[in-house]
């Protein structure tokens, strides 16, 4: 049977660091150039998104990224069996936070569970063409998706849209807050069931019916 996890001693390097945000919290391990984990070289920060009967499902973002912070410090406290070449992170699907000029959030960031924009999934479905979205996007109009969920803030928090400069989704918002460098995956990007799979590009009619300038969408 394959070990998946070594001791230290047999870890041979460069090490790189593998950060997962999930929806029960961030979790750090160090892995070996085999890709097997070294040691007790882990450590999770819990969380729990915040719900209520309305539909919310949210977590603060800046909570995250100081989840992300200390589980880094955890795991590379001490001697390492080799060089850090490398870390890389990946969070839960579909996520998004309004960030403001200054670049702070002035939302929490909204998961994948949040439901308050079903009204708004109906009102977007009447006014386009839902098949051809489909086909072009991957994704079903839908709650937990990007657009529905812009719609909503336009039309529920018009003053927090308003002061909105980028819509980001959650590690994009990490790498900017941790590199100073807004990066957006590509898949990540995807996962906004707002890209054109053919170029890689938004749709633009989906911008104009959620009322959003390409520019303040990250770059797929």
């Amino acid at each position: 049977m394959p070990r998946f996890n070594i001791s230290a001693d047999d870890a041979q390097g460069p090490l790189v660091v593998g950060i997962d945000i999930g929806s029960g919290g961030t979790r750090a391990a160090v892995y070996d150039v085999s890709g097997r984990e070294v040691g007790t070289r882990h450590h999770k920060e819990a969380h729990s998104f915040t719900v209520a009967d309305d539909g919310t499902s949210t977590i603060d973002a800046d909570l995250v990224v100081q989840e992300i912070r200390a589980a880094l410090t955890v795991v590379l406290d001490g001697d390492l069996p080799g060089e850090v070449r490398g870390i890389g992170f990946d969070t839960f699907a579909s996520s998004l936070v309004a960030v403001d000029a200054a670049g702070a959030a002035i939302t929490p960031c909204i998961t994948y569970a949040d439901t308050r924009c079903h009204a708004q999934v109906d009102a977007l479905a009447t006014a386009l063409d839902v098949e051809d979205l489909h086909e072009r996007t991957g994704a079903r109009l839908h709650s937990s998706y990007t657009a529905p969920r812009l719609t909503w803030l336009r039309e529920t928090h018009p003053e927090v849209f308003a002061r909105t400069e980028r819509f980001m989704a959650l590690g994009e918002y990490v790498a900017f807050k941790l590199l100073g460098t807004p990066a957006l995956g590509t898949a990540s990007a995807a996962w906004s069931g707002m890209i054109d799979r053919r170029t890689g590009e938004y749709i633009p009619e989906l911008l104009e019916a959620v009322g959003v300038d390409v520019s303040m969408m990250g770059e797929a």
